[in-house]
């Protein structure tokens, strides 16, 4: 244990030592080539987007991959100061992973089999959050949305905008969108494996990947067929209905016969299936440096449950 332990402290030290120098770089040269873009006109040189697709293939996907992550925090930020509304990570928080996943795989540059199949997994979870969250009515517009019902008792009880806005920054925008990040890093370390082509493992693991979506996606039905239900009556008669889970305003049966939230613990199921990735090929460990993402999701649940 104790080597194990020396070998993660190890690798987070040097990918560290990587990113702290690396990413400065990318994003000064990137704002650079912005500038350059809206204010030289008469430049001919490649268009803006080839440039930082050339700026991205010259450093490690780690780096790059946080520079994106830093990108979607400046965006969380500043948009939910302009719409006065916190939850911009709730909109990218199904498409934050989708984009992380296929990046490794296109930057690894080698149809790595095993990356390729886990960015597919990981967009089939994309695409199903995105559309419960749609329908929810969490999207609106640009401006106006549904947002999480804790920020406005969060803006209430710290009661100081300087204060609401530091711990936005820190928490709601950064903190999250490296959540979001961290839970993806196995993809990059399978991708920096020698085993391209899929194992039996891996097998194993898509297959129970795909059943905790199944079976997250049934829980979320569930739930939803039943809130349409409840809110069809008055408040008056959901207190004197017949049906004692309209009346306490909680699902008691289908998949939530076993537990409080099933959808919750298939959703960080999906992401330890995520992780399991990175330890099914033959030069995998069981226990590496990647699994603190999982670690911080399971901790952020578990926090707000």
């Amino acid at each position: 244990m104790a080597t194990t332990y020396d070998t993660i402290v190890s690798d987070v030290g040097a990918y560290w030592s990587m990113v702290s120098t690396d990413v400065p770089i990318i994003i000064t040269t990137i704002l650079s080539l912005i500038k350059q873009a809206a204010f030289d006109q008469s430049s001919q040189s490649k268009s803006l987007i080839d440039s930082i697709v050339s700026i991205s293939t010259q450093y490690d996907a780690l780096s790059v991959s946080l520079v994106v992550c830093i990108a979607f925090i400046y965006y969380s930020f500043t948009w939910s100061i302009i719409g006065n509304n916190c939850s911009k990570v709730d909109q990218i928080w199904s498409i934050t992973p989708v984009v992380f996943a296929w990046l490794f795989y296109l930057l690894d540059g080698t149809n790595n089999v095993r990356v390729f199949t886990i960015a597919v997994l990981v967009t089939l979870w994309g695409s199903r959050l995105t559309f419960n969250f749609w329908r929810r009515g969490g999207y609106g517009n640009l401006l106006h949305h549904e947002e999480d019902y804790r920020w406005p008792i969060l803006r209430q009880q710290i009661n100081n905008p300087v204060l609401f806005y530091i711990f936005n920054l820190t928490f709601i925008a950064s903190y999250q969108n490296l959540l979001l990040w961290f839970i993806c890093l196995p993809i990059y370390v399978v991708s920096k494996q020698s085993q391209r082509s899929l194992t039996s493992g891996d097998v194993l693991v898509s297959v129970l990947f795909i059943v905790l979506l199944i079976f997250e996606t049934l829980s979320d039905q569930q739930q939803w067929n039943f809130q349409n239900f409840k809110y069809s009556f008055s408040a008056e008669q959901r207190a004197k209905h017949a049906n004692k889970d309209v009346r306490d305003g909680f699902l008691t049966k289908g998949l939530f016969t076993y537990t409080r939230h099933p959808n919750y613990f298939c959703e960080q199921s999906i992401w330890v299936a995520v992780y399991l990735f990175s330890v099914t090929s033959s030069d995998g460990q069981w226990l590496n440096w990647s699994v603190l993402g999982v670690v911080q999701l399971i901790a952020l649940f578990a926090g707000s449950m």
